[in-house]
């Protein structure tokens, strides 16, 4: 009889034509998506592996979920000072947009409902981002990326699809609290520690957060 063995995690990527380097360079150390999973730091990573493997389609993490995790990182992702980034959204409609993502994702509020609270975060990053991009010398790039980084992270949370909602929300709020730290600092070496430093709890929360919403390890059997 022929012995068959279970492929590594990184075969099976690279199997399915996940171009994605970095993954499967960090995928090697582990022999199942099920390790992977509970040692993972990185939300977008596990976002891509719950799509990559079909997961959402079979329940085991269904847009609900994924649209409270999107509301949860601009809620909580903490920042270095000790807040989080919902201290930072000072804007009302940036606030709602998160408030009725939430109720719609339980079935408390409309489609319709959520298109408006997004179509009033979206003038709400407009307005954060202007000004932003003037003080910054013309750097608009930049001022998308930080200064408006919170409220774009609100208007995300409300997206119409809890995939994106998900993605860009995490994304969005982890750039806030890498930009608020490097914002802080002195020289350039310490913007970019402390933005690396930033980026890496913000993304570890939310890497554990998603964890608690999703509950048990979907990869299981896998």
């Amino acid at each position: 009889m022929t012995k068959t063995t279970t492929p590594t995690l990184a075969a099976r990527l690279e199997a399915l034509n996940a171009f994605k380097v970095a993954i499967i360079a960090w995928a090697r150390g582990f022999s199942s998506a099920e390790a992977a999973w509970e040692a993972c730091s990185d939300p977008h990573w596990m976002l891509w592996g719950l799509s990559l493997w079909g997961l959402a389609a079979t329940g085991r993490s269904d847009d609900r979920t994924l649209r409270l995790f999107a509301c949860w990182c601009v809620r909580h992702t903490p920042l270095a000072d000790g807040r989080t980034t919902w201290d930072v959204l000072t804007d009302p409609r940036s606030r709602t947009a998160v408030e009725v993502a939430e109720r719609f994702a339980v079935g408390d509020a409309t489609a319709e409902e959520l298109r408006v609270a997004k179509d009033a975060a979206w003038d709400a990053v407009r307005v954060a981002v202007r000004p932003a991009a003037r003080e910054a010398a013309g750097a608009a790039a930049r001022a998308v990326t930080v200064a408006g980084a919170a409220v774009a992270a609100a208007e995300a949370a409300g997206s119409y699809t809890a995939g994106a909602a998900a993605w860009d929300a995490a994304g969005a709020a982890a750039r806030e609290a890498a930009g608020a730290a490097a914002g802080a600092a002195g020289s350039d070496t310490a913007r970019a520690e402390a933005w690396d430093a930033a980026w890496a709890t913000a993304r570890a929360a939310q890497a554990n957060a998603l964890r608690r919403l999703v509950g048990a390890n979907p990869f299981l059997g896998e």
